[in-house]
């Protein structure tokens, strides 16, 4: 019984240990992949705006971290309790490439809005023509979007996967 007992607590110290060992490293690595990205943006350049564009990269990629991290850690623990996760596992891959699938402009226009940021292509207050058709002021840089106000006052909002040319008349 006593043998029994204490292959038990052995068995809940190592997952335990594990488990905080994995979270650790996962921690670690998404505050390194935050800092080298912030890093080689800086050494792109330090304009006006820098500040903001750092700040939704870092909160992105802090975001997508977490989400992955955690997914991790479910699973260990599930595993951990001794409850099978391979089927688990198997429909989450299924799940997942069902989504992805479905949101592959989704995912376009994502990438492509924290590319515009960290590029600095335009900044809100602008004046931008978009794929030599769209021209206007910047209102606003989503991750999905740019919304533009045209000279007659309308408002475009502009997917940020279909832009595929930029001219900034804000800038010389």
């Amino acid at each position: 019984m006593v043998s029994s007992l204490q292959s038990l607590l052995l068995d809940i110290v190592r997952d335990t240990v594990y488990i905080a060992f994995v979270f650790l490293i996962g921690k670690l690595l998404i505050r390194g992949t935050t800092a080298a990205v912030l890093a080689s943006m800086s050494v792109a350049n330090k304009s006006e705006g820098f500040k903001e564009r750092a700040d939704t990269i870092r909160s992105v990629i802090r975001i997508i971290g977490n989400t992955i991290l955690y997914s991790v850690l479910l699973f260990l623990v599930l595993d951990a309790l001794g409850i099978d996760i391979a089927p688990l596992l198997a429909g989450a891959g299924a799940l997942g490439l069902i989504a992805g699938l479905g949101s592959q402009t989704l995912i376009k226009d994502f990438v492509s809005g924290i590319l515009i940021s960290a590029e600095d292509q335009y900044r809100v207050g602008e004046r931008v023509k978009i794929n030599a058709i769209i021209e206007g002021t910047v209102l606003q840089i989503a991750m999905r979007l740019t919304t533009l106000r045209g000279d007659d006052g309308e408002i475009h909002h502009i997917l940020n996967s279909s832009i595929t040319m930029v001219t900034n008349f804000s800038r010389k």
